[in-house]
Formats: C-alpha cells, sequence, structure tokens
C-alpha cells in the first residue's frame, strides 16, 4: 500500500506529539547535564548556518548590486 502525502503528514504528527503527552510524566529521561550538552550543540550549528547564509547574502549583493532592495531586509534579518 503506497502512503499518501496526508498519510504520511497525520503519521509524522502522531510521532512528533508523542514527547508532549509524555511530557509531565516522571524524570526518567536523559540527565539534563547531556540535554544541555545536546542543545547548545544545536545552537551553535544553528549560528554558523547563519554565518554562511550571512556570507553567502554578502558575495550574492557583491556580485548583483541591483538585488539590494530586494535582499537587503533578509540580509538584514540574519545579520540580527
Amino acid at each position: 500500500m503506497a502512503l499518501t502525502r496526508r498519510t504520511t503528514l497525520l503519521a509524522g504528527a502522531a510521532l512528533g506529539a508523542a514527547p508532549l503527552l509524555t511530557g509531565c510524566s516522571d524524570d526518567s529521561g536523559p540527565p539534563r547535564a547531556r540535554q544541555t550538552a545536546a542543545a547548545e550543540r544545536l545552537r551553535a550549528a544553528a549560528a554558523g548556518d547563519s554565518t554562511r547564509l550571512l556570507a553567502r547574502y554578502d558575495a550574492t549583493l557583491a556580485a548583483h548590486p541591483a538585488l539590494g532592495p530586494r535582499l537587503g531586509p533578509l540580509r538584514a534579518e540574519v545579520a540580527r
């Protein structure tokens, strides 16, 4: 049986909601230090992604200055 897009989305939503439904259970999850370390790795990865995206905006604007009015607000948001 082939999965339809709707079936796939519903299955993904159900899997994604599972942690929310068990959020009020006992404290048997991973230790807090491990959660904090994972969060720090995610933040560092996101910061690196933003830095690389900002560099790409700068390179594109240098090569195509006419795009400044369109890309300027997007670049400013990434820089913020």
